[in-house]
């Protein structure tokens, strides 16, 4: 648990904290932003993110297993999260991931079915899955959908807004990799969406 602190590592070389935790919590009791400026994290073998709340950016890089999210909360910032051997998953479906621009990369599936489903808040989404499987977002207002793309799964996306999909692409060609986008409220605007011209 991290309670005070103006930053947390920095984004250059190897200058990251390196850690090796189950659970991660940067907040104060009680509520409130526990960190001024940018956090910048690496972790060894997968963790839950049990709460973040800080007042500038947010990056964690973990090197294997998964990332299990509840909640993130920044003041309008960056949220990266790169789960580079695994999934990043949903914890609490009560909470989000809020920031200005998310970023969400692993290599085996961002959030999952149902109650699995990420749930943000962003002004602009970056999604990918470098391996197969499957992206499911749930975000709570209208949003950006910068570059969401898998190389081998269907892509599932609901907004409650005005959504722009700049770039959404499923790489493989193949039936059960769909992409469905749906808006609760709001207009959609399309520049991208491929899903194959044959199975997708």
């Amino acid at each position: 648990t991290i309670r005070d602190a103006n930053n947390i590592g920095a984004s250059t070389g190897d200058d990251q904290l390196d850690i090796e935790v189950e659970t991660l919590t940067i907040a104060i009791a009680g509520g409130g932003a526990a960190v001024t400026s940018n956090s910048y994290i690496r972790e060894a073998d997968g963790l839950t993110i049990a709460d973040v709340d800080t007042e500038g950016g947010f990056s964690l890089i973990s090197d294997a297993g998964d990332i299990t999210v509840n909640g993130i909360h920044t003041a309008d910032d960056f949220v990266t999260l790169t789960a580079t051997a695994g999934s990043i998953l949903d914890g609490d479906d009560a909470q989000a991931i809020t920031g200005s621009i998310v970023t969400l990369t692993a290599r085996d599936a961002v959030g999952a079915a149902a109650a699995g489903d990420i749930e943000t808040s962003a002004e602009q989404l970056d999604v990918s899955v470098i391996g197969d499987g499957n992206i499911v977002i749930d975000e709570t207002d209208g949003v950006e959908l910068l570059d969401i793309d898998t190389a081998n799964g269907s892509i599932t996306i609901v907004t409650s807004g005005n959504t722009i999909a700049t770039d959404v692409t499923s790489t493989t060609d193949a039936e059960d990799n769909d992409i469905a986008i749906t808006l609760t409220t709001g207009d959609l605007e399309v520049g991208t969406i491929n899903a194959g011209t044959t199975d997708g």
